[in-house]
This record gives structure tokens, sequence and C-alpha cells, in this order.
């Protein structure tokens, strides 16, 4: 009996080993559900726009390339990017101090993908970063005679940041879109040619870039300085960089709550590395060709000299086949009157169809009060089009 005991009892290693296999088995299951959660989602940008509200034009210049997004997408067209693969496009100046300016996500990214009609849309949450050299900026500080008071605390933290502070505007939510002003869709796919453009006004509250060194700790110091800082500028001379006019007193004394007007960051990608459209043969010749219509609404605008103006521009083919390769074109009174990209890209317009985009332009100051303002359609194999409207400008 206590034989038969003994063996109708599991030993503890039996229940171990019984407990491994079992998880063994559990992953095996787990794996491919793992590796179906989607395949790889990826667009290299080539350009980038970026508008700060009222604040003027700054000093300051691109210095790296147009940015990129690398993820997934499932079968349902839900996109995923992870926070450190949304590479945005990084601003700055190198003299007198390195100095430079950037938008980051800490979380990852995530929205819709149409693969049908190209729409994409990303919802993420951004803030703005400054990322600066401290022993540069109190060396030019103390060169130009400024006081630095307290600020000087910053010297004692060089060591444990790494020299180099990140301060910033905590992140605020921003949707990046094909359908917003400035954005176009990728109609050939994530190889072809697109813009996304996110838009945004009041910046979240200053403060440090998380998981960047002691950015938590010297960036509140920072900020505590900076207004008596400033103060201090009146009778030393001028800052080391000009800033355009940009009311930095105001700015200061509002960090937490700074409301830049409508801004955006455009990103765009000219590039096409799709697989050409190839329609396929017909059976019989078309009785007509692609023929365009192009249509220009407003037909008549009033504009401030010095603003932005939109219009409206839409391609119809009145023919029997696609119209392959569209452009809209801005062809008068030319860039001497009107600033902005002068071509836009409609794609294919199949058969007895229309497309239209917005065109953006921005109106010079000087010349006369009114212009004449042509457009002009370019297809692969269609004849030109063309319309025109008035513009009246404003003093």
């Amino acid at each position: 009996m206590q034989r038969a005991a003994q063996v109708e009892s599991p030993r503890p290693s039996v229940i171990v080993g019984l407990l491994l296999a079992a998880t063994g088995l559990l992953l095996i299951v787990a794996a491919p559900s793992a590796r179906a959660e989607g395949k790889p989602f990826a667009i290299t940008f080539d350009q980038h726009r970026v508008q700060l509200g009222v604040v003027p034009d700054l000093p300051i210049g691109a210095t790296s390339a147009g940015g990129s997004i690398s993820g997934t997408v499932d079968e349902n067209g839900k996109v995923t990017i992870p926070a450190k693969d949304f590479v945005f496009p990084v601003y700055g100046i190198s003299d007198p101090v390195s100095l430079s300016a950037y938008m980051s996500t800490s979380k990852p990214v995530t929205g819709t993908w149409d693969e049908e009609t190209g729409r994409l849309e990303l919802n993420a949450e951004t803030g703005i970063f400054m990322r600066v050299n401290v022993t540069q900026l109190l060396d030019a500080l103390e060169g130009f005679g400024f006081s630095l008071g307290d600020l000087s605390d910053l010297g004692g933290l060089i060591s444990l940041i790494g020299n180099n502070l990140s301060c910033g505007f905590s992140p605020m939510k921003v949707t990046f879109s094909t359908e917003n002003e400035g954005g176009a869709r990728f109609t050939k796919g994530p190889l072809g040619p697109g813009a996304i453009s996110g838009e945004w006004s009041q910046l979240g509250p200053f403060a440090g870039q998380s998981g960047v060194g002691l950015s938590g700790i010297a960036c509140p110091l920072l900020k505590s300085q900076l207004p008596g800082l400033l103060e201090g500028l009146g009778g030393t001379g001028d800052l080391p960089i000009d800033l355009g006019g940009l009311d930095l007193a105001s700015l200061l004394d509002n960090l937490d709550a700074l409301d830049l007007g409508a801004s955006s960051l455009t990103l765009t990608r000219t590039l096409d590395e799709s697989v050409p459209e190839v329609d396929p043969p017909d059976e019989q010749p078309r009785a007509n060709p692609p023929r365009l219509k192009l249509i220009v609404t407003p037909k008549k605008r009033r504009v401030r000299a010095g603003k932005r103006v939109v219009f409206t521009v839409k391609a119809r083919n009145t023919g029997d086949g696609p119209a392959n390769g569209v452009k809209v074109c801005l062809k008068s009174p030319g860039r001497k009157v009107l600033k902005g990209k002068r071509c836009r890209s409609l794609g294919k317009v199949p058969a007895r169809s229309a497309r239209a985009r917005k065109f953006a332009v921005k109106v010079k100051r000087g010349g006369r009060k009114s212009y004449k303002v042509a457009f002009e359609t370019r297809a692969g194999n269609a004849s030109r089009s063309r319309a025109t409207v008035r513009l009246l400008i404003r003093r």
C-alpha cells in the first residue's frame, strides 16, 4: 500500500516540468498572433515646411532631412509608429552657440491608412523642444557683458547633464493628415509622392524633455531665471542673434500657456519609387481621348498684401480614358508677386470624373492693386487647359 501511494503522488520535479511544458506551449500558440500584428509601413520625407503662427521668420535653418515614419499597419488599416521611429526635421544655428529646435513624441503614434485612396492620418502627442550647449551659452552671454545672476548655477550641473540641455513645451495633441491644408494623399502608396500636415496653436507647459539627463531639474531653474536675465539686457547691448523683432518679454511671461496662433508642420515626399501605373489595353479604341477642363474658385479674391490666399483647383476629365500624371501649375503673374508652391499633383484623373486640390500662395508686398492669375493643367496624355482668376490687393 505504501508503494502504491508513492506511485500516485507526483514528485515536485514532475509538476515543475509540466508547468514549464505548458508555458512553452502557450508561447508557441501566442507567437503567430504576435507576428500577425501588421506588415511594415514606412515613409521617408524629403521636404518640410514649418509655420509658427504670428512668430516672424527667425534666423534658423534646417539641419536635417525631411524626417520619416516607420512602423506597422494591420489588415484593418490601423497604423502604429513607435515614438522613436517618428523622426522630425531639426532646425538650428551653430554660431555663436549650438542651438537646435525640434518636435518629439514620447508615446507611440497611431492612426489610419486607406490603401485604396492614399489617405493617411496619424494622432500624436508631440512636444516642441530646444537643445542648447550650456557652456557655449554661458560663455556667449558673459562675452556680451550680461549679468547671469543665479543662472550661473547651471554651470554646476553641466557635468551631470552632459553639457546639452533639452528644454521645451510638454506634448500637445497634433493630428498629422493628408487632409489638412498642405497635405496630399499618397495615391501610389508609401513609396509615391504625398504629404501630411499637422496643425496646432497653444503649446503645452514649459518643461524638460523626459528621459534626457537632469533636464527636469535644470529646465525649471532656467525658466525661473530667464525673466530676470532679460531685464538685465537693457543697457548691455543687443542679443547675440537677431530675433527678427520677436517680443521675447511677452513670451517669457507666458511660458506655461503660450499661444503662437495657427501653426503647422508639413512633411512632404516628392520622390516616386512606386510601380508605374499601366492601363490594360482596350479591345476597341476609345471614342474620345482624355480631355481636361480646369475650374478655379473663387473667381475673384480680395487679399491684403503680405497675407496668404487659398484657391481650389479642380480638373474634370470629360474623355473616355484616364488622364495620367495630371498637375496644376500657377502660370502668372510670377514669383515676384506670389510666393508658394508653383505646381500641385493630382495624379490620375479617371474618365468622367474630377479631382481637386487646395492651392495656397502668399501675396508679396508692393506692386499693383490687381492681378490676373492664370492656372494651367499638365498631363502626359491630355491637352492643356487654362483658367484665370482676378486677385485684388488691399494695402
